[in-house]
C-alpha cells in the first residue's frame, strides 16, 4: 500500500516564530484548531496556520495543512538535513547551520492517507530523514531507521504544490523560501489627535466585563504590580483576557519607549500561551489586526481607529477588544 500526503509549505513567518524556528527542538502540538494549532517546542510556543488566517507574531503559515490536519499529541520538530546544500534561509538561523536544509516536521500518532484503506494505523519513524530534492523520476529514496525506503521522488514537485509519497505517519513542512515579517512594530510618532483616536477606538468596541476593571484602573495609574495581581491568567480560553489587556499594554509601552516590568510580574501568573504573546508585546510584536488599531491610534486617524477597532473586537473570542483595552490604559496611564 502507498501512503500519499499533501507536501505542505511554510508561506511566512511571525518574529516570534523566527526565533522558535532558530532555535530549533522538538515538541508537540498542545491545541489543535483543526487544521492547524499550537505547537510548543521547547518552552516556546509555534502557531501553525493555514495561508489565509490572521497572521500573528507566533504564527507560522502553511500552504496545504488543510489536507493533513494537527491534532493534539502529535509530535513536532525541526530537523536539519547538513547533506543538502545551497538552500539557506536568510533570517538569523544558528551559527554553523546556514546550509542545512530546515524543515518542521510534524508527526502525527497513527495517520496514513490512501486510496485503499485510510483508516489504517501505521507507525511513524523514530526520527525522519529529510527528501532528496531531485526533480521528479530521478530521485531514489533513502533509507530510515527501523528499514525500508522514504520515497522522496515527488519532493520538488510537492514544493510547488503537488503531492509527494512520504514516511507513512509523517508531515513535512518545507521553509526553503519563507517570508519574514518585520522583527518589531515600528508605529508612527505620536500625533495630537491620539486622545480622539483612542476615544474613538474604545466606542467601537464592547466594554470591559467588571473582572477587569481594578487591573485597568491600576493600569491607568501605572500600578504595575497591582495590575498584574488583578489581570494576568483572568478570563477564559487559550489566552485570558487579562493577559491580553497586559499584552496592548506592553505594546503601547515599547511604541513609547517606555520601560515596563509586566513580563517578569506575570511569569507565575499568566497562561502560558498568554504570557508567549505578552513577551512578544513587549517587543512591539502584535497580531496584525491589533497593530493596525495601534498604528491608526497614534497618527491621530480618527476614523480608521473606529474602524480597525471594529473589526479588532471580532478577533477571538475576546482577546481582541482586550488587546485595545490594554493599549488604552498604556495611552492613559
Amino acid at each position: 500500500m502507498t501512503s500519499t500526503v499533501v507536501m505542505t509549505r511554510a508561506l511566512w513567518a511571525g518574529p516570534g516564530a523566527w526565533r522558535v524556528l532558530a532555535r530549533g527542538g522538538t515538541g508537540v502540538v498542545e491545541f489543535a484548531l483543526h487544521p492547524g494549532g499550537y505547537a510548543r517546542l521547547g518552552g516556546e510556543w509555534l502557531l501553525l496556520a493555514i495561508p489565509r488566517a490572521p497572521r500573528g507574531p507566533l504564527t507560522l503559515l502553511v500552504a496545504g495543512l488543510e489536507a493533513t490536519p494537527l491534532a493534539a499529541g502529535d509530535d513536532v520538530a525541526l530537523e536539519y538535513d547538513f547533506a543538502l546544500r545551497g538552500r539557506g534561509v536568510d533570517g538569523g538561523w544558528p551559527p554553523g547551520r546556514a546550509d542545512a536544509d530546515r524543515r518542521v516536521v510534524a508527526k502525527p500518532p497513527v495517520r496514513c492517507l490512501s486510496d485503499h484503506d485510510a483508516s489504517r494505523a501505521l507507525t511513524p519513524p523514530a526520527r525522519v530523514v529529510a527528501g532528496d530534492t531531485s526533480p521528479p523520476g530521478r530521485g531514489s529514496g533513502r533509507e530510515r531507521p527501523g528499514g525500508g525506503v522514504a520515497d522522496t521522488r515527488h519532493t520538488a514537485a510537492a514544493r510547488c504544490g503537488g503531492t509527494a509519497t512520504l514516511r507513512a505517519g509523517t508531515l513535512h513542512i518545507d521553509l526553503a523560501g519563507l517570508g519574514r515579517a518585520h522583527s518589531t512594530l515600528v508605529p508612527p510618532p505620536l500625533a495630537p489627535g491620539w486622545r480622539g483616536a483612542v476615544t474613538a477606538a474604545l466606542d467601537a468596541a464592547p466594554s470591559p466585563p467588571d473582572a477587569l476593571t481594578a487591573g485597568l484602573s491600576a493600569l491607568r495609574r501605572g500600578d504595575e504590580s497591582e495590575a498584574v495581581a488583578e489581570l494576568a491568567g483572568r478570563g477564559e480560553g487559550l489566552t485570558p483576557a487579562g493577559d491580553d489587556v497586559l499584552a496592548g499594554y506592553a505594546a503601547w509601552c515599547h511604541a513609547q519607549g517606555r520601560e515596563t516590568a509586566v513580563v517578569a510580574l506575570a511569569a507565575e501568573r499568566a497562561a502560558p500561551l498568554g504570557l508567549a504573546y505578552l513577551r512578544c508585546a513587549t517587543r512591539g510584536e502584535l497580531p496584525e489586526p491589533a497593530a493596525a488599531v495601534l498604528r491608526a491610534i497614534r497618527a491621530g486617524d480618527v476614523a480608521a481607529a473606529r474602524r480597525r477597532a471594529a473589526g479588532l473586537s471580532r478577533w477571538g473570542a475576546s482577546s481582541g477588544a482586550a488587546i485595545l483595552w490594554g493599549i488604552a490604559a498604556g495611552a492613559f496611564a
